[in-house]
Order: C-alpha cells, then structure tokens, then sequence
C-alpha cells in the first residue's frame, strides 16, 4: 500500500465547530500533500466541502495549518501564503 501521504488540518472559527475523535474542533479541512522539497507549494483540493458558517457577518478571518502530529505548520520565510475559502448561499 506505501506510506499515505502527509494531512495538513486546516482550521478556522468561520465554520461551526464539529467533533473529530470524540472532541470538539474548529478543523475545517483535512488535505493530503506531497512534499518534494523546500519552497512553493501548491495544493488544489479534488472535492469541495461546504460546512455552514458560524456567522453572515465576517470582519476577519484566521486560518491555522498543523501537520497530523498536532505541531503548528511554520511559515518561516517571507513569501506570501494565500489560501482561497469559497462560500456558497444555499438559498
């Protein structure tokens, strides 16, 4: 079977909080990546997953990353991270 790709866990207070192994969490998204070296990055998810938002009005957003072992992902140099949330209004 190999060794499974790396899990970067995404997290975030715009969405409303779910239990993950038996504990409440803000963790938005589980993506799998492939590191193969130092530097840019680029992960583009094959599915969207819509989860309902805490709140129609957002002033500010914040997004953590960790790896699977827990430890916060360090972005250690000084080009720029973007990460692109998609909202969809179930009318």
């Amino acid at each position: 079977w190999g060794v499974p790709s790396p899990t970067l866990l995404v997290y975030s207070y715009v969405g409303q909080s779910s239990i993950v192994e038996g504990q409440i969490t803000n963790l938005l998204r589980e993506v799998p990546y492939n590191r193969k070296e130092r530097g840019t990055m680029y992960i583009e998810p094959y599915h969207f997953h819509f989860r309902p938002i805490r709140s129609q009005v957002m002033e500010t957003i914040e997004v953590q990353f960790s790896e699977q072992d827990g430890k916060m992902v360090n972005f250690d140099n000084k080009q720029t991270s973007t990460i692109t949330l998609i909202f969809k209004n179930d009318v």
